[in-house]
């Protein structure tokens, strides 16, 4: 797991991946055990989230069949269960990489979620093999890339010293607990009474995504300090009121 570090590198030790891997896995599976909810299961968050979400697209007549949303909400919750160990399993990280590609482009266009799709793609590509983004680079740019690199190591004179990367016992118990900590946290929702969705103790870093939408309404009456009149107050100008 460990490699040798010499007085110029291109090796990290694999510990430091396999870190990024393991998150990106509590991302995916996390999120598939948090679907084992019965308003996902029968199909009723997605048939909500979809229908609106497709408003006014070419795929909205197809969210009008009554068994859409359940195939959006079975494969959306196999595919957070499944895709961290198909995409660390050689023969089927291509496919399942392409099924990444798919799912979160989708939820790029369809929903208002920001970067996390994007992002969330791009992280994916490492459960690839260490060397991939060499594979991908052609070879004029990873020369040049190297002898620039090189270059500044010379004139800044940071050259690491030969040695041999150890890890001690006090970092891998923190680690340990780093680790449990990540495994347990988003879990803590079952100890809130009450149903998590609703309320939304324990929702934050629990990965319990799409689950659930709410459209918020707010009205603001204002009371003249003089008279006492109120008069509601939109938000776009002021209140009129009468004169005293």
């Amino acid at each position: 797991m460990f490699c040798e570090v010499s007085a110029h590198t291109d090796k990290l030790p694999a510990l430091w991946l396999w870190i990024f891997r393991l998150h990106m896995g509590i991302v995916y599976f996390y999120g598939g055990i948090a679907k084992f909810d019965h308003d996902w299961l029968n199909g009723l968050a997605t048939r909500k989230l979809m229908g609106e979400g497709n408003r006014g697209t070419f795929l909205e007549p197809l969210m009008q069949y009554e068994w859409v949303p359940y195939i959006y909400a079975w494969s959306g919750m196999l595919f957070d269960l499944l895709i961290p160990f198909l995409m660390l399993w050689k023969p089927t990280r291509n496919l399942a990489f392409f099924a990444v590609i798919i799912f979160h482009t989708n939820n790029n266009f369809v929903f208002s979620i920001g970067v996390f799709p994007m992002l969330a793609l791009m992280l994916t590509l490492i459960y690839y093999d260490a060397g991939f983004p060499r594979k991908i680079v052609p070879n004029k740019i990873k020369k040049w890339v190297s002898g620039e690199y090189r270059k500044r190591l010379l004139e800044r004179n940071q050259a690491i010293s030969a040695s041999h990367s150890q890890t001690r016992p006090l970092f891998l118990a923190f680690l340990g607990i780093y680790i449990l900590i990540q495994l347990l946290v988003p879990f803590r929702h079952l100890t809130y009474p009450g149903w998590t969705t609703w309320h939304e103790e324990g929702h934050d870093f629990a990965w319990r995504m799409m689950l659930r939408q709410k459209t918020s309404r707010m009205t603001f009456n204002v009371t003249h300090p003089v008279t006492g009149e109120q008069r509601y107050a939109d938000p776009r100008g002021l209140p009129k009121f009468s004169s005293a």
